[in-house]
C-alpha cells in the first residue's frame, strides 16, 4: 500500500480537514467540532483523549469521538469540543417557562368530568466551578418565574362553575438536573416544577 499524502503530510500523523468550526453561544458551553485523518493502524495511539484540550483554544475539551474506517485502510476521526473558547467572554444564564396540564378525575353528586390544572416548569441553563448541593426532588424555588404559578381557583366553562381547591401542599419542586463537565467547568441544567397535592375542591 502505498503512502497517502494530504497536505504534504503523511498519515501516521493526525492531519486536520477543511472546515473546522467553533460556535460560541450564549449561555452553557461554547462546541466545535474538527475531522482528522490518519492511517488506521494508528489510530489507536492518535485518537484524542477525552478532556484533552484543544490546540488552538485551550478552554476547549474533547468530548466526543467518532472514528470511521474506509476500505484503503485510512481512519477520519470526527472529534467534538465542550468549554469555553475565552475565559473572558460572559456567559448569561438561560431560563425557559413552559406550562403542562396535570389532568385528573373530578366528581360531583350528580356528574364528573376530567379537569386539568396547570403545572408551570422552569429550566434554567448555567456554569458553575462548584456542583449544586441541592438534591433532586426537594422543594426549591427557581431563580427566575417563582411567582408565574396558578391560583386556588379555575372556572371551567363545561359547567359552568368556578371551582375552589385546597391542597395538601404546593410549592416549587427541583425535579430533574444534568450536569456537563468539560475541565473543572460544569454546564448545569435543572427543571424546577410547580408540585401539589389537591386536599378537597368546592364549587359556587
Amino acid at each position: 500500500m502505498s503512502a497517502t499524502i494530504h497536505g504534504g503530510s503523511e498519515l501516521y500523523s493526525l492531519v486536520e480537514q477543511p472546515g473546522s468550526s467553533f460556535t460560541t453561544t450564549r449561555a452553557g458551553f461554547d462546541t466545535g467540532r474538527r475531522t482528522f485523518k490518519c492511517w488506521q493502524s494508528v489510530a489507536g495511539t492518535l485518537e484524542p483523549l477525552r478532556g484533552s484540550a484543544d490546540s488552538t483554544y485551550s478552554g476547549m475539551k474533547v468530548d466526543t469521538v467518532e472514528v470511521t474506517f474506509d476500505k484503503s485502510g485510512v481512519a477520519t476521526m470526527q472529534v467534538s469540543y465542550l468549554g469555553t473558547k475565552n475565559e473572558s467572554q460572559i456567559k448569561q444564564d438561560e431560563f425557559s417557562y413552559s406550562v403542562t396540564d396535570e389532568t385528573g378525575k373530578i366528581y360531583a353528586p350528580t356528574f364528573d368530568w376530567e379537569a386539568s390544572i396547570q403545572k408551570p416548569q422552569v429550566t434554567r441553563t448555567y456554569m458553575t466551578r462548584t456542583l449544586p448541593t441541592t438534591k433532586v426532588g426537594r422543594f426549591d424555588v427557581p431563580l427566575k418565574y417563582a411567582d408565574q404559578v396558578p391560583g386556588d381557583t379555575v372556572y371551567y366553562e363545561e359547567v359552568p362553575a368556578i371551582w375552589f381547591y385546597t391542597f395538601w401542599f404546593k410549592g416549587w419542586r427541583l425535579i430533574g438536573r444534568t450536569i456537563k463537565t468539560a475541565g473543572d467547568l460544569h454546564e448545569i441544567t435543572e427543571t424546577h416544577q410547580w408540585d401539589f397535592e389537591v386536599r378537597s375542591i368546592t364549587s359556587t
